[in-house]
Formats: C-alpha cells, sequence, structure tokens
C-alpha cells in the first residue's frame, strides 16, 4: 500500500509543470481581452463600486419631477489618474491616431484624479456650492490629507460623472497602504477605500501613470507648464489651471502650438482683492513668451482655453509673446491687449463710404 502512495505522488510530482495564464495586470495594453479591459474598468484594484438609492443621486429639481425606484443602484468609483485606467479607456475607442493614445495615456504629473460615475444621473453634483463640497471631500493616505484643487461636474463633462483632482505634491509615499476617498452632497455620500499595494501594472505601483522615464513630447510639456505656473505665492492660481498641452504644428520655423486651460472662478485671490483674468493671461503670455526665446522661439501661439466648455477663448501669436515679454509692465499691458485676439471672432465687412469704387477691366 505504501509502495502504491509513493508511486502516485512521484507520478504527480514529475507531471510537467502547467502555466497560468498571465494576469491582466502584466500584459500591456494591446494584449489585454475585451473582458479585461472590461475587469480593468469596473472590478479592478483601481475601481470600487458602491450601492446607493437613486434619490439621492438627483439634484432637488430632478427629484421633484419623477420619483425614483426604491432598489438600490451601482455607482463606481475609479482612481482615473492610473495608466492601466487610462490605457483601458483607450480600447473603447476605434480608430485613435498615436497621438490622440499619447495624449489620453500620457502621465499625470500634478494630480490624482478620482472619479465618480453613475448610471443614469449624478446631478445632484450640479447642486451644491463649490466651496461646500470641497470642504465635504477628502483624499487621506495613511493620515495624510491631499487638497481637492478641481472638481469637474456632470454639466461640465456632460454626463453622470465627476472628476476630483487632488494635488499630488510630492506624491503619495512608496510604502502607503491605504487611500481612503470621501464625498458628500445633499444625502449623497460616498466613501471608497483603495488598497494601494495591489494597484500594480507591470509590476510598479500605478496610481498617476508614471511608470517610465516621460517621452521628449512630455518633458518640453512639462518645462512649458512650469514656465506659465511660474513661482506664484498664491495657490488659488494653481487650481485655476487644470492642464496645459503642447502640440506640434505645421510650421517649420515655429512648430508648437501651446493650450492653457484656465478657469478664473477658480482661483481665491487674497483678502480684499478680486481676481483680473486678462492680467493673469498677461502673466501667463509673458512667461510663455520667455520660454519660446529660451527654446529659439519654437512658439507658433499661445491658446487661452475655457477649462470648463474646452473651447478656446482667445489667443496671442508666438512673436508676439516673446515681444511684450521683453516689455516693462506698463508697455506690456496695453501691446498685450492689442496683440490679443478673441477667438472665433467673425470677420466685419468693409464699411461702404457711398463712393465707387475704381474696377480694373481686363486686358
Amino acid at each position: 500500500m505504501n509502495r502504491l502512495l509513493l508511486a502516485a505522488a512521484f507520478a504527480l510530482v514529475s507531471l510537467p509543470a502547467v502555466a497560468l495564464a498571465a494576469d491582466y495586470t502584466d500584459k500591456k495594453s494591446a494584449e489585454w481581452s475585451p473582458e479585461e479591459v472590461d475587469k480593468i474598468l469596473k472590478k479592478s484594484p483601481w475601481t470600487i463600486e458602491a450601492n446607493v438609492f437613486p434619490a439621492v443621486l438627483k439634484s432637488p429639481d430632478e427629484a421633484a419631477q419623477k420619483p425614483s425606484a426604491n432598489l438600490r443602484v451601482a455607482i463606481n468609483v475609479a482612481w482615473t489618474s492610473a495608466g492601466i485606467y487610462r490605457n483601458a479607456r483607450t480600447r473603447l475607442f476605434k480608430d485613435l491616431t498615436p497621438e490622440q493614445v499619447e495624449e489620453m495615456t500620457r502621465p499625470s504629473d500634478r494630480f490624482y484624479i478620482v472619479s465618480v460615475e453613475a448610471p443614469e444621473t449624478l446631478s445632484v453634483l450640479d447642486s451644491i456650492p463649490e466651496a461646500e463640497l470641497i470642504s465635504n471631500t477628502s483624499l487621506e493616505v495613511d493620515g495624510k490629507k491631499y487638497p481637492l484643487a478641481i472638481f469637474q461636474r456632470p454639466s461640465e463633462l456632460k454626463s453622470p460623472l465627476a472628476n476630483f483632482f487632488f494635488e499630488r505634491g510630492t506624491g503619495i509615499p512608496a510604502d502607503a497602504k491605504t487611500a481612503i476617498f470621501k464625498t458628500k452632497a445633499r444625502e449623497f455620500s460616498v466613501e471608497a477605500k483603495f488598497k494601494l499595494e495591489k494597484m500594480l501594472w507591470q509590476g510598479k505601483r500605478d496610481l498617476d501613470g508614471e511608470l517610465a522615464d516621460p517621452t521628449a513630447a512630455e518633458k518640453r510639456r512639462r518645462e512649458f507648464q512650469a514656465a506659465i505656473l511660474g513661482t506664484d505665492e498664491n495657490p488659488g492660481f494653481f487650481r485655476s489651471i487644470s492642464d496645459v498641452k503642447v502640440e506640434k504644428r505645421g510650421d517649420k520655423a515655429r512648430p508648437w502650438a501651446a493650450y492653457v486651460f484656465y478657469d478664473s472662478t477658480r482661483e481665491v485671490p487674497a483678502e480684499g482683492k478680486t481676481t483680473d483674468a486678462h492680467a493673469r493671461k498677461r502673466e501667463m503670455a509673458m512667461r510663455a513668451g520667455t520660454w519660446s526665446l529660451a527654446n529659439g522661439s519654437s512658439l507658433e501661439v499661445v491658446v487661452f482655453v475655457n477649462a470648463r466648455t474646452n473651447k478656446a477663448e482667445d489667443y496671442i501669436l508666438g512673436p508676439d509673446a516673446e515681444k511684450v515679454s521683453k516689455m516693462a509692465p506698463e508697455g506690456a499691458a496695453a501691446a498685450f491687449k492689442e496683440k490679443l485676439v478673441v477667438a472665433d471672432k467673425p470677420k466685419t465687412a468693409p464699411k461702404d463710404d457711398g463712393k465707387k469704387k475704381d474696377e480694373k477691366k481686363p486686358k
């Protein structure tokens, strides 16, 4: 009997090892199956599901219009600044260009972003003052709180989705175990606990997509971003800039167009002062002009984009920004006012002075 048991045990040990299927966290994004993409976006360490009554997701006006069912619905809380999440999102779109993929998946060097998404409506987050929401929202890691810098409402995103941007600073420590996200608006409240030790992609912890050295394009963008942000002592100014982009254009002499996503209403001015959006844009244009000169006059244009609507408001050409950057404050103010162009400004027809114009006759 003992011999039979030993033989059986030897046979089991001698069987060839069966290779385990690679987990999605060990794969590159191009290798993911559709099922794995869905899992990353809905049931992974980067996503947490919470169940709430649908009534709490509605604004008071929307709740008054139609009653809600008593059954709970699932909302998704996701750590969307992670590279794995961003790469999974790109798989939902067809025919993206390499440039579009690079833009959608670039690392988040300034913010940790947590998103809350509901199946149908999240209008309750449109109905609460931003100051109140900021005081009711937190991201806490091992006792340290990361301040909420920017909040994008569902009405801005035109979707039952809200994005919460927390200042990244020097980053979450490598030995941190847990991050707890909380937010509250009227009767709606959610708490999501992320286990940082499990948020690994290709062997590295992934909270911001910073898994490798930045590309040359990303280094350039960060350099320009640093120039635009400057060393302003007012932290509210940093809140007003949600993003900065640099894209290559067709002009060989001046190949770069820069986009500054700016919202003056997010800036909290010093006591007794108001935010002068025009003056802020002038400061940024001067910084952009200085950067362009330092980089061989490489800027074609600097476009100021409304961060809430994602629409261009106005712009200044690179050569004009460079000229303004070298002027004294008084001259710079006048020159900037003259050179700043309103985006999509309708062209006016020439005035008819009643005089008949001389027409050239064909030869």
